[in-house]
């Protein structure tokens, strides 16, 4: 969406205060756009917390290991990571709205597949396309933010927008606690398949398209840079957690780890010769970027690692109820919400 230029003075951003009559329409105009933007992250925290409350239950029905119950994570963050750079450079030429509607649209396939899977290999597919589908919505949603909102108002909006997801993850563990020891694990997805379905048309007719979707601009895109960064990025996490792949004990089978390196090495060497390239690697002269980047990888690491083994243990030590495991996960949520 491009930038909207306004012509007149406007007050700072604020959801609960009025504004001047001469600001009252834009005002209205930018809160409602927030408000239909903040529909696909409700989505996306009902689905990350009906999952993180049903993981062990969902071991235990198919009788896994950790490790491999842990790839029925990675299916979810692996796309989730890896495409979200491609939604963000495919959002200048075929339009961030266009695509938020698309991945919502994925994500709701996903999910109802996720709902019906009746092995392990259904439900890590299911799991694949959640991520790919809800791997836009966070860049693509504040790089429509920030064009919309001036600087001096961006933070506010952006804090505005980002706080519905620590409020559902209030709700979410707790509710999805309660569907698990009542109906199953199943129905937990139910939720999230319901507030996609909300979040699609929300964005679909809320938000119109002010760019049209060129697509010529998918023939000259540098997929065979995407194609490498995420066999890259998959190898790497393969070499982790090797023994449900390879049946070799975990970060011990080299071959992974060579296979990753030296596709890297081709990834970087290709992508400093081509025109157009999928990761422009001047960008990792910034510095303000490069440390953000490890901050917020190191607080992703912390978060999700909490949220894979913290349920595991709470079943598997303290022998607690699913309600019990959702009640607890609340507290993180709150804890964010706070801040």
């Amino acid at each position: 969406m491009p930038a909207v230029k306004h012509t007149h003075t406007q007050a700072p951003f604020s959801p609960l205060v009025d504004t001047p009559p001469a600001t009252d329409r834009s005002a209205k105009s930018d809160r409602h756009l927030l408000y239909l933007l903040m529909t696909p992250v409700i989505a996306t925290m009902l689905n990350f917390s009906a999952f993180s409350v049903a993981l062990p239950i969902v071991r235990n029905e198919f009788a896994i290991g950790a490790d491999l119950a842990a790839w029925l994570v990675i299916a979810y963050t692996l796309p989730f990571m890896v495409l979200m750079p491609l939604y963000g450079r495919l959002g200048d030429g075929l339009g961030k709205r266009n695509l938020i509607v698309i991945g919502v649209g994925i994500f709701v396939m996903g999910t109802m597949l996720a709902m019906t899977a009746r092995g392990m290999g259904w439900l890590t597919v299911a799991r694949v396309v959640q991520g790919a589908g809800l791997s836009g919505i966070m860049p693509l949603s504040i790089a429509i933010i920030s064009e919309r909102f001036a600087p001096t108002e961006r933070g506010r909006a952006l804090g505005f927008w980002n706080s519905v997801g620590p409020l559902f993850g209030i709700g979410g563990p707790v509710l999805a606690g309660l569907i698990i020891d009542q109906w199953g694990w199943r129905p937990v997805f139910l939720p999230a398949f319901i507030a996609g379905i909300i979040a699609f048309v929300a964005v679909y007719l809320g938000i119109p398209s002010l760019r049209q979707m060129r697509i010529s601009y998918l023939r000259t895109f540098d997929w065979i840079g995407v194609f490498l960064l995420t066999l890259a990025v998959t190898l790497l996490i393969a070499f982790v957690s090797s023994r449900p792949i390879t049946g070799v004990a975990p970060l011990r089978d080299g071959r992974l780890l060579l296979a990753s390196l030296l596709t890297i090495v081709i990834f970087i060497w290709r992508e400093d010769r081509v025109s157009s390239p999928f990761l422009r690697l001047a960008l990792f002269r910034n510095q303000t970027l490069i440390r953000a980047a490890i901050v917020s990888g190191l607080r992703m690491f912390t978060m999700s690692g909490i949220g894979f083994l913290m349920p595991l243990y709470l079943v598997d030590v303290r022998g607690l109820s699913a309600s019990a495991i959702g009640m607890i996960l609340m507290l993180n949520a709150a804890a964010l919400l706070l801040t």
